[in-house]
This record gives structure tokens, sequence and C-alpha cells, in this order.
């Protein structure tokens, strides 16, 4: 997870934990912070582990990476750092080995509504050219976009069910 030191990242980051899932966070220098909320995931039993990067540095990421990879294998990435241009209400999820429109479609059985893309993207076939443009080297984290909203309505146990049913879906495999 990029960012989940603060904020919705925080509250991910724990709601992720709650619902099962290993959690790799970093944060930019609020360490005693991102130390509280790895704290908080693993009192719910599962690995977690913070680690200092600035998400504008790529040795930083690479370093995030693989401190991720030491806890298995990737489930989903979350870009959470509130310093990034991005509706605060939207967070876009990468998920390795899946097909975006196969995860919608598996999300959307389980009664969960995502979007591959933006908004205005709506009913365009074709993987995030922003996307593509931030990661050119890695493609897979345009094709496997996922796109989650929240509105003002949105309540605590909707996110907790929203998690559950991503993980559910997420562990039958791609």
């Amino acid at each position: 997870m990029t960012g989940g030191s603060r904020g919705i990242g925080a509250a991910t980051a724990r709601r992720l934990a709650a619902a099962g899932w290993s959690v790799c966070l970093s944060y930019r220098s609020a360490q005693d912070e991102a130390h509280a909320v790895v704290a908080a995931c693993t009192a719910e039993g599962v690995d977690a582990r913070a680690v200092q990067a600035d998400v504008a540095d790529p040795e930083a990421i690479a370093g995030l990476f693989r401190a991720a990879d030491e806890l298995g294998r990737l489930g989903a990435l979350v870009n959470a750092v509130p310093s990034a241009p991005r509706v605060a209400t939207v967070s876009n999820v990468s998920v390795p080995k899946w097909r975006a429109e196969i995860l919608i479609a598996a999300l959307d059985v389980e009664g969960l509504c995502a979007s591959a893309g933006a908004a205005c993207s709506s009913g365009v076939g074709e993987a995030s050219p922003v996307l593509r443009a931030l990661y050119p080297n890695e493609p897979w984290r345009a094709e496997s976009a996922l796109r989650l909203s929240l509105g003002p309505e949105t309540t605590d146990d909707e996110i907790t069910e929203a998690c559950a049913i991503v993980q559910r879906v997420l562990g039958r495999g791609a």
C-alpha cells in the first residue's frame, strides 16, 4: 500500500488486516503513525510492516515492493498516498494476474460494484491510458486496475463487507 500511516490509508490498512490480509504500507515521514497502524494490523493476527518510502523515488518504491514480497504473493496494490492527485473518495487498486473485466464481473456476481477506469471512460473497453503512462514498464497495473468509489453515505460496515468480498474473489484465483 502506498501511504497508509494516516487517514483513509490507515483505515484501509486496518480494515484489510481485519479481513485477514497481510499489509505492507509505506510512509514518507510519519514513522510513529505508520508503526501504530502496523501494531493494529498485527493485533488482527496478520503480518504487517511499514517501509519508509517516498513514492516519487523509484528506488524507494522498489524497496517497498521487496518488503511486500517478503509477506508472500501480492494480492492487491492500494494507492493511498494523500498527496497524490486523486479524488478523495476513489481508490484504484491493481491486482496482479487478474484482468480487470474478469475481476469486475466476479465482484459483480458477489454484489460489489466496481469499475476498471475513470467515470469519464465508461464504456471504453481498454485499459486506462493514464495508468499506462504512469507505469509504462508495468502494463499489468493498467490491465488489472480496479476502481472503488465511496460516497458520503458509505458506512464502515459496507467497507468491511467490500473488503471481505474482494478477499473472497481474489482467494479463488485469477
